[in-house]
């Protein structure tokens, strides 16, 4: 008797270790990879694991559901050529991060937001990133409430991109908290701490802040 309890609690375990050895996390999880269009990602699809570059096509929205977590495996991004709409909520933030165990400041890439795309967040963060927002060209982007950490750059705005932010936390960037260039920067009641090169590196024709 007391060897079949020895055999059957051995196999319990060997189960649980399958179960945690196989990802972060034994919860069901959606992967995202390549082009997408017109999608809703919710807290029964979380989280969200870009496991590749992934593309929201020009025309095409992507919404993103108040406490819902998005993983990113190493050197991938979300590149926005549509619009994202990021509805965190107070106490219910939306977390971009890294899918490693060991995460690290640049394991993945940024959400990337190309000519005529456009997004908004609300409630968010961006953590262990190379750029945690990256706006290119004609690019539109309203934070509010946002905080970006442990990233090489906070985020980076360059080459004429419009860029509001209210109530913004950057700190704790390998290099800058905001690294701004030939862009419209506005907004109110940001702050950049503790950011290892510069709070805010300003290039050449850039907008008040």
């Amino acid at each position: 008797m007391k060897r079949t309890g020895i055999a059957t609690l051995s196999a319990q375990v060997i189960a649980f270790s399958v179960v945690v050895l196989a990802g972060i996390s034994p919860q069901a999880a959606t992967n995202k990879c390549g082009a997408i269009c017109t999608e809703s990602w919710n807290l029964a699809g979380s989280p969200y694991i870009v496991t590749c570059d992934t593309t929201l096509g020009f025309g095409c929205t992507l919404t993103i559901d108040a406490g819902v977590e998005v993983r990113f495996q190493a050197s991938t991004d979300l590149t926005i050529e549509g619009t994202l709409d990021v509805n965190g909520s107070s106490g219910s933030s939306v977390l971009f991060t890294s899918d490693s165990l060991t995460p690290a400041p640049g394991d993945w890439d940024y959400v990337d937001l190309r000519s005529n795309g456009n997004a908004t967040f609300d409630f968010a963060t961006l953590e262990y990133a190379d750029r945690g927002i990256y706006m290119l060209n004609n690019s539109v982007a309203t934070l509010n409430d946002v905080t970006s950490r442990l990233n090489n750059w906070g985020l980076w705005a360059d080459t004429t991109p419009t860029l509001t932010m209210n109530n913004v936390t950057v700190e704790q960037s390998t290099f800058d908290g905001l690294r701004v260039a030939r862009a419209s920067i506005s907004g109110i009641g940001n702050s950049f701490v503790n950011n290892n090169r510069y709070g805010i590196q300003v290039g050449m024709r850039t907008a008040p802040i």
